[in-house]
């Protein structure tokens, strides 16, 4: 076992013994079990857990996070983002690290990391093609499942194990069969998102369709955290062709005309290539989706192989091209799974898109500052072969990656190895992008980041329904189109502007009317309004909602036509401030049951992953099973919402508030149903709701049992529900429906 991989298994052992002490944020009511889950700077590995999966280590010394949270299931996340809003601290959520500049990792103001690596639990349905993922997996532990699974399927990601695929699909994931398959965003079906009050959605082409479309491509750590995502594979043959060719680099120049020219003449969607250079070669990698003999084939129409031994050119499965671009000597396939395979190093970098073939004259730049180099590193640069796009390019605004239609993306990188190089690294780095620019469209990837490209956000004194101009650096990612699209999204679910740091999507936009009644949240200060006529005051900074109280009015029209809950009662405005005071006059807004496990990890008896999507305040589950489970002295049992899958957090209640339960058929004479709560989660404190008669023959009986005396706003619980009778055997109740909300 490696070091790093002790690393990875400490962290996990501490999570589990829950050995970590509590900082201020668990003292927030509602937020005590964040310490089961979370290391604070007393823990004695907290250093190599910060620095575990951050990837540039130009950012080794900057400042570390107050906590980092390890969350083991959905409902953690929920809870964390809850709890991380309520405390004000800055937020960040990583999967990989690989961001290149930090921003997973790092922010200027004190802030906590929700690091999602044990969130990567990976399963394959071969008959759909279909793998479902939890959004902390890397594109390794992926691959491993893939391989282990068929030699036929695949996934279209990168090349690099450790990159988290969160990571790679909130900017688009370009990788070796690119051209035949695109992107990986290309390649997602749906998506599980924890949006900034908490809630858990589904995202896909059916539900939540914005955000589906928002999350891939537009920009990491911005809308929410992807906890899973259901991926479409690909099929590939039981053998292919995959190999790297190469020359000194200064055979450079004639190398590049050929290979310009073998390109421009039409290349099968079945070859994706990209170039590689440094101080000392260029190279070509390709994957070929056949047998050697046919890329051969393929191949020797271009020049470049006339004069260069393909004899680096190999077949073999798809597992052993994933293997041979993991590394150099090629990877094992146990290195896969290593959160830690790769080395480390401290770089700038930065990206551009080549929309035809690059002149002669704009690719000498290139090797003259490569030959060039700079003092204390090493640059090197990558094509990325798009080829005018692959097979089917889908159009640039069915998601927010817009540089589609190009030949080539550039990475430039400027690795060095002691921070006395820094500067020098970074002024090589934009040196070259600046002789690059009257080749390039204007565009930059993503998931290659560059603060080069600035920070600034679109001054707005007053929101409206129209997003301003793009800055220059979003112009480069998503073009203005997509910009807009992304800032209302953005508005709609994340209006006070949850998630943010550095080139996210900022908010500078008004949400679309009704938006606000599926949130927990109307202000950073307040979580949720309460039932039973309470009044809650709100107060809106003045960058978030014109001061003008005309203005202001429309916009409180505007958040809360659809919450038929709510009525405003006292609008105020001056030049600080907008402050609004709201009465609850009926049921709640909702009620969160918070989820341990996702849905697909229900077993019959153990019932949980409810959330409120609608709105109404009532949560319903539909079962018709029967759950009851036998117990020593003549009772039977059955935990309602269960503390291995899920607990509710009563964050607002009324008089009410209540848990309905709807039982079927019956087949015994009679038998108390009694209700209770364990406080906390645990069975460490019980308290007895209440107790209701079964008679003989019922066959749908519906029993309500108020919870608002019982549990206290804030309090964890689980609900269970005890059948007490002496006279029955083998199961004999079905749970028909239960909802917990207003009655």
């Amino acid at each position: 076992m490696t070091f790093h991989t002790q690393i990875q298994v400490l962290i996990f052992a501490a999570l589990i013994a829950g050995s970590f002490a509590q900082v201020s944020i668990t003292s927030i009511p509602g937020c005590e079990s964040l310490s089961s889950f979370m290391i604070t700077p007393q823990s004695s590995n907290y250093t190599s857990s910060f620095q575990y999966s951050l990837q540039n280590q130009r950012f080794s010394n900057a400042q570390a996070p107050a906590d980092i949270l390890y969350p083991k299931s959905y409902f953690d996340v929920q809870l964390a983002v809850t709890c991380v809003k309520k405390s004000g601290y800055a937020f960040r959520v990583r999967c990989g690290g690989h961001s290149y500049e930090a921003l997973s990792s790092t922010s200027d103001k004190q802030f906590i990391i929700l690091d999602l690596m044990f969130l990567n639990n990976i399963s394959i349905d071969i008959s759909s093609k279909t793998a479902v993922a939890g959004g902390g997996t890397t594109l390794g532990e992926l691959y491993s499942k893939i391989i282990s699974t068929s030699n036929v399927l695949a996934f279209p990601g990168g090349t690099c194990p450790t990159v988290g695929l969160g990571g790679l699909i909130s900017g688009g994931g370009y990788g070796m069969l690119g051209r035949k398959y695109g992107l990986g965003i290309d390649n997602v079906k749906s998506i599980k998102v924890v949006t900034a009050n908490g809630t858990l959605l589904t995202c896909n082409e059916q539900q939540n369709s914005d955000l589906f479309w928002a999350m891939r491509g537009g920009g990491g750590g911005t809308f929410g955290v992807a906890v899973e995502y259901t991926l479409n594979l690909v099929s590939v043959p039981s053998k292919l062709t995959y190999g790297s060719i190469g020359v000194s680099l200064s055979q450079a120049s004639s190398f590049w005309t050929k290979y310009q020219s073998f390109i421009a003449a039409g290349v099968t969607n079945d070859l994706t290539s990209n170039i590689y250079m440094d101080g000392d070669v260029i190279a070509m990698s390709v994957v070929y989706l056949g047998s050697r003999s046919a890329a051969l084939t393929v191949l020797k129409n271009s020049p470049i192989f006339s004069s260069i031994d393909s004899s680096n050119l190999l077949e073999g499965t798809w597992s052993d091209s994933v293997l041979f671009f993991a590394a150099d000597p090629p990877a094992k396939l146990s290195d896969l799974t290593n959160r830690y395979f790769n080395e480390k190093g401290s770089f700038y970098a930065g990206s551009d898109y080549i929309g035809t073939t690059l002149s002669s004259t704009g690719f000498s730049k290139i090797v003259n500052a490569l030959s060039s180099g700079f003092s204390g590193g090493t640059p090197y640069v990558i094509f990325d072969g798009y080829y005018n796009g692959q097979g089917t390019v889908p159009a640039t605004t069915d998601t927010p990656f817009v540089n589609r239609k190009v030949y080539h993306s550039i990475q430039y990188q400027a690795i060095y190895s002691s921070s006395s190089s820094a500067s020098a690294a970074n002024a090589w780095l934009k040196n070259l992008q600046s002789q690059m620019s009257p080749y390039a469209t204007g565009g930059s990837y993503v998931n290659y980041l560059s603060l080069n490209y600035g920070t600034d956000i679109p001054t707005v004194s007053t929101l409206t329904t129209v997003p301003p101009s793009a800055p220059s650096w979003a112009k480069r990612y998503w073009g203005e189109a997509n910009w807009a699209r992304l800032c209302k999204i953005k508005a709609n679910y994340d209006f006070e502007n949850f998630f943010s740091a550095p080139q996210s999507i900022p908010v500078v936009v008004l949400p679309d009317s009704g938006f606000v009644s599926t949130t927990t949240t109307l202000s950073t200060t307040s979580t949720t309004l309460k039932t039973s006529t309470t009044t809650k005051t709100i107060t809106i900074p003045p960058t978030s909602v014109s001061t003008k109280t005309s203005t202001t009015s429309s916009v409180i029209s505007t958040l809360i036509s659809t919450t038929t809950s709510l009525r405003t009662t006292t609008v105020t405005s001056t030049a600080s401030k907008t402050t609004i005071s709201i009465t609850s006059v009926s049921c709640p807004t909702p009620i969160i049951v918070q989820n341990f496990a996702s849905s697909t990890q229900l077993n019959t008896n153990l019932l949980g992953g409810w959330s409120d999507t609608d709105g109404t305040g009532t949560i319903s589950i539909s079962a018709g099973q029967e759950i009851w489970t036998p117990q020593s002295g003549g009772y039977w049992y059955t935990e309602l919402i269960s503390s291995s899958k899920s607990c509710i957090s009563l964050q607002s209640y009324g008089a009410g508030t209540a848990i309905s339960i709807v039982i079927g058929k019956t087949t015994f004479s009679a038998a108390n149903l009694e209700v209770g709560v364990n406080i906390g989660c645990s069975s460490a404190t019980y308290r007895k709701v209440g107790v209701a008669n079964i008679p003989s023959g019922t066959t749908s009986q519906t029993y309500v049992f108020p919870l608002a005396s019982v549990v206290s706003s804030g309090e964890l619980a689980t609900i269970n529900a005890v059948l007490l009778s002496s006279s029955v055997s083998g199961p004999v109740f079905t749970l028909d429906d239960v909802k917990l909300g207003c009655f």
